[in-house]
Protein backbone atom coordinates (compact mmCIF):
# COMPACT_ATOMS: atom_id res chain seq x y z
CA UNK A 1 0.00 0.00 0.00
CA UNK A 2 1.31 3.26 -1.05
CA UNK A 3 0.80 7.03 0.37
CA UNK A 4 -0.91 7.61 -3.05
CA UNK A 5 -3.66 5.19 -2.21
CA UNK A 6 -4.41 6.67 1.53
CA UNK A 7 -4.45 9.75 -0.35
CA UNK A 8 -7.05 8.12 -2.46
CA UNK A 9 -8.72 7.30 0.24
CA UNK A 10 -9.32 10.55 1.69
CA UNK A 11 -10.10 12.09 -1.93
CA UNK A 12 -12.83 9.54 -1.92
CA UNK A 13 -14.48 9.96 1.46
CA UNK A 14 -14.67 14.05 0.25
CA UNK A 15 -16.52 12.70 -2.60
CA UNK A 16 -18.94 10.38 -0.59
CA UNK A 17 -21.91 12.58 -1.63
CA UNK A 18 -21.45 12.17 -5.41
CA UNK A 19 -22.27 9.66 -8.34
CA UNK A 20 -25.51 7.25 -7.50
CA UNK A 21 -26.42 8.23 -3.99
CA UNK A 22 -26.77 11.79 -5.33
CA UNK A 23 -28.80 11.08 -8.32
CA UNK A 24 -30.81 8.44 -6.58
CA UNK A 25 -31.37 11.19 -3.57
CA UNK A 26 -32.46 13.66 -6.90
CA UNK A 27 -34.74 10.91 -8.26
CA UNK A 28 -36.34 10.03 -5.87
CA UNK A 29 -37.04 13.25 -3.49
CA UNK A 30 -37.99 14.58 -7.15
CA UNK A 31 -40.10 11.74 -7.89
CA UNK A 32 -42.23 11.75 -4.63
CA UNK A 33 -42.41 15.91 -4.65
CA UNK A 34 -43.81 15.60 -8.47
CA UNK A 35 -45.99 12.60 -7.80
CA UNK A 36 -47.61 14.89 -4.98
CA UNK A 37 -47.86 17.89 -7.06
CA UNK A 38 -49.20 16.16 -10.55
CA UNK A 39 -51.66 13.16 -8.57
CA UNK A 40 -54.31 15.58 -9.10
CA UNK A 41 -53.80 15.95 -12.85
CA UNK A 42 -53.91 12.54 -13.20
CA UNK A 43 -56.73 11.50 -11.36
CA UNK A 44 -58.39 14.73 -12.77
CA UNK A 45 -62.29 15.93 -11.21
CA UNK A 46 -62.55 11.75 -10.72
CA UNK A 47 -62.49 9.86 -7.55
CA UNK A 48 -58.81 8.30 -7.39
CA UNK A 49 -58.99 4.02 -7.45
CA UNK A 50 -56.26 2.32 -6.50
CA UNK A 51 -54.69 4.69 -4.52
CA UNK A 52 -53.08 1.61 -2.74
CA UNK A 53 -50.67 1.98 -5.84
CA UNK A 54 -49.65 5.63 -4.99
CA UNK A 55 -49.19 4.87 -1.20
CA UNK A 56 -46.82 2.23 -2.09
CA UNK A 57 -45.07 4.46 -3.95
CA UNK A 58 -44.44 7.31 -1.88
CA UNK A 59 -43.55 4.68 0.99
CA UNK A 60 -40.83 3.74 -1.75
CA UNK A 61 -39.79 6.43 -2.49
CA UNK A 62 -39.41 7.68 0.76
CA UNK A 63 -37.71 4.63 1.80
CA UNK A 64 -35.42 4.88 -0.84
CA UNK A 65 -34.06 8.65 1.07
CA UNK A 66 -33.69 7.30 4.40
CA UNK A 67 -31.59 4.40 2.84
CA UNK A 68 -29.13 6.51 0.81
CA UNK A 69 -29.01 9.16 3.39
CA UNK A 70 -27.94 6.02 5.61
CA UNK A 71 -25.28 4.96 3.20
CA UNK A 72 -23.69 8.52 2.95
CA UNK A 73 -23.89 7.62 6.81
CA UNK A 74 -22.38 4.70 6.88
CA UNK A 75 -20.07 5.69 3.75
CA UNK A 76 -18.27 8.16 5.71
CA UNK A 77 -17.38 5.60 8.91
CA UNK A 78 -16.43 3.16 5.95
CA UNK A 79 -13.73 5.17 4.59
CA UNK A 80 -12.55 6.65 7.97
CA UNK A 81 -12.23 3.08 9.17
CA UNK A 82 -10.29 2.13 6.01
CA UNK A 83 -8.14 5.07 6.36
CA UNK A 84 -7.48 3.66 9.93
CA UNK A 85 -6.98 0.30 8.85
CA UNK A 86 -4.57 1.73 6.62
CA UNK A 87 -2.54 3.85 9.17
CA UNK A 88 -2.36 1.12 11.33
CA UNK A 89 -1.18 -1.04 8.32
CA UNK A 90 -3.97 -3.70 8.56
CA UNK A 91 -4.81 -3.84 5.23
CA UNK A 92 -1.70 -5.86 3.48
CA UNK A 93 0.04 -9.01 4.78
CA UNK A 94 -1.42 -12.56 5.99
CA UNK A 95 -3.84 -10.72 8.04
CA UNK A 96 -5.50 -8.06 5.97
CA UNK A 97 -8.53 -6.80 7.06
CA UNK A 98 -11.44 -5.75 4.71
CA UNK A 99 -11.15 -1.96 4.05
CA UNK A 100 -14.12 -0.52 5.75
CA UNK A 101 -15.10 -3.23 7.55
CA UNK A 102 -18.62 -4.32 7.67
CA UNK A 103 -19.49 -0.23 7.55
CA UNK A 104 -18.26 -1.26 3.42
CA UNK A 105 -20.85 -3.81 3.41
CA UNK A 106 -23.60 -1.82 5.02
CA UNK A 107 -23.07 1.19 2.36
CA UNK A 108 -23.39 -1.51 -0.25
CA UNK A 109 -26.60 -2.99 0.37
CA UNK A 110 -28.02 0.30 1.19
CA UNK A 111 -27.16 1.32 -1.60
CA UNK A 112 -28.94 -1.69 -3.35
CA UNK A 113 -32.12 -0.99 -1.19
CA UNK A 114 -32.18 2.96 -2.28
CA UNK A 115 -32.10 1.84 -5.97
CA UNK A 116 -34.70 -1.36 -5.57
CA UNK A 117 -37.10 0.71 -3.89
CA UNK A 118 -36.92 3.86 -5.94
CA UNK A 119 -37.89 1.23 -8.84
CA UNK A 120 -40.04 -0.32 -6.85
CA UNK A 121 -41.55 3.26 -6.59
CA UNK A 122 -41.50 3.77 -10.55
CA UNK A 123 -43.68 0.87 -10.75
CA UNK A 124 -46.46 1.84 -8.69
CA UNK A 125 -46.69 5.12 -9.54
CA UNK A 126 -47.20 3.75 -12.87
CA UNK A 127 -49.59 1.26 -12.24
CA UNK A 128 -51.77 4.03 -10.40
CA UNK A 129 -51.74 6.61 -13.29
CA UNK A 130 -52.74 3.83 -15.61
CA UNK A 131 -55.38 2.85 -13.00
CA UNK A 132 -57.07 6.64 -12.95
CA UNK A 133 -56.64 7.60 -16.58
Amino acid sequence: MTKEYRELLVEYEQKVGEGYDKTLVTLSGGALGLSIAFVKDIVGDNTAICTDYLNAAWICWSLSLAAILAAYYFGQHAYRKTINQYDQNKLSGDNAESPGGCFSSVVHILNAIGGVLFLSGVVSFVMFSIKNF
